[in-house]
């Protein structure tokens, strides 16, 4: 069951406080602020931040507001516990996994803390050094999409191997030296981005064109690794600047539309275009639609990660195992722990391709539901 908005007030809090993001003696944020940023009402905050402080976890001072303890306290500090850290920069992606990661962690009678990393070295050194606390049974890493995508999320796992800490890398992988120290666990994206292919020639499209965001990281060197290698398969060639990647620092509202207008401008224009994510897909469809285009009737998109978002616009895109990365990753940590044997994991998980309206068959195919594909 999804958390109310009071819980996720209170779960946001608590972690702040676990991973110093908030010290000791320190002010809270205004309702004001903390509603603005956790998207709640203030009524939400102010129930919320008074049952924490009722329980003890914050105190009030009379005319100066909520802070927190010098100490804390003890009944929020587990005995078993598993760590979901992340860059502070990928916080939008937490919901993607804390649900399969507290059950998992429940299941095996611990608690989820999720702790966030700030630029700041010595904050960094302060949650490595609590990923030491007695009853940490190991950590879940999720590397954040930057330009120094590698260098940054690789120097921050070394150190947590370094300390010898048990610990799984999910959603992207890192270098190949990361990979020789940490177990993983993601989506199969190469094989994912081979039924896209797949499925958009047999619906007749020879003309494929890809928008990728974040190449340096490797998920999606391994989606386009697999969208060529497949488009390769069925003898299909890649006229020059079909391939169009975006910076990663490029505003997320602006991701796709410069890129699309020069696809479109092209002596033979694509007539599908795969992009990286659902977002990403939304912008293309809305620039073609002021380019006075229609979709899929003039150009078909795909999109990935089956986002609300895409459920929204009937988009054709795929589904990523969120759940099942979540809960295999609190499984390797459980084995590690259990036995320190255990081999190094490098595991990826299967995806649907969704079936919605945003693809045209040009032709239909004998064999359009060959594959596992879910409408």
């Amino acid at each position: 069951m999804p958390e109310s908005p009071r819980q996720k007030v209170i779960r946001v809090i608590q972690n702040r406080i676990g991973n110093a993001s908030y010290t000791p003696q320190m002010r809270l944020p205004s309702d004001a602020k903390l509603a603005e940023e956790l998207e709640v009402s203030r009524g939400t905050v102010r129930n919320a931040l008074a049952e924490m402080a009722e329980a003890g976890i914050l105190v009030a001072k009379p005319n100066r507001g909520l802070f927190v303890p010098t100490i804390p306290v003890s009944s929020s500090v587990p005995k078993r516990h598993i760590c979901f850290v992340l860059p502070a920069e990928a916080r939008r992606l937490v919901d993607r996994y804390v649900y399969s990661l507290e059950k998992a962690a429940s299941q095996a009678q611990a608690v989820l803390k999720v702790m966030y990393l700030q630029q700041e070295p010595e904050q960094q050194d302060y949650v490595i050094e609590q990923l030491r606390t007695p009853g940490n049974i190991g950590v879940v890493f999720l590397p954040v999409q930057r330009s120094d995508f590698y260098e940054y999320n690789s120097r921050i796992v070394r150190r947590i191997s370094m300390a010898g800490i048990n610990h799984v890398v999910i959603d992207s992988q890192l270098s190949s030296t990361i990979r020789s120290l940490s177990s993983f666990v993601g989506a199969d994206g190469f094989n994912a981005s081979r039924d896209i292919v797949d499925y958009l020639v047999e619906a007749g499209h020879s003309r494929i064109a890809t928008i990728q965001v974040f190449p340096e990281s490797c998920s999606t060197s391994e989606r386009i690794q697999g969208i060529r290698e497949q488009l390769f398969r069925h003898g299909i060639s890649t006229p020059a600047g079909y391939d169009t990647r975006i910076e990663q620092d490029m505003p997320l509202p602006q991701q796709g539309r410069q890129q699309l207008r020069e696809l479109m401008s092209l002596p033979e224009p694509p007539t599908a275009v795969i992009c990286s994510h659902d977002v990403l897909a939304f912008n293309v469809i809305d620039e073609l639609r002021k380019m006075k285009l229609c979709v899929p009737e003039d150009v078909s998109v795909v999109g990935f990660d089956n986002s609300e978002l895409a459920t929204l616009l009937e988009l054709t895109t795929v589904e990523q195992p969120f759940h099942e990365i979540g809960q295999r990753a609190v499984e390797i940590l459980l084995e590690k722990s259990a036995d320190a044997r255990c081999p190094i994991r490098q595991e990826f998980l299967p995806c649907r391709l969704i079936l919605r309206k945003t693809v045209a068959i040009i032709r239909k195919a004998s064999v359009l539901s060959g594959k596992s594909f879910r409408i």
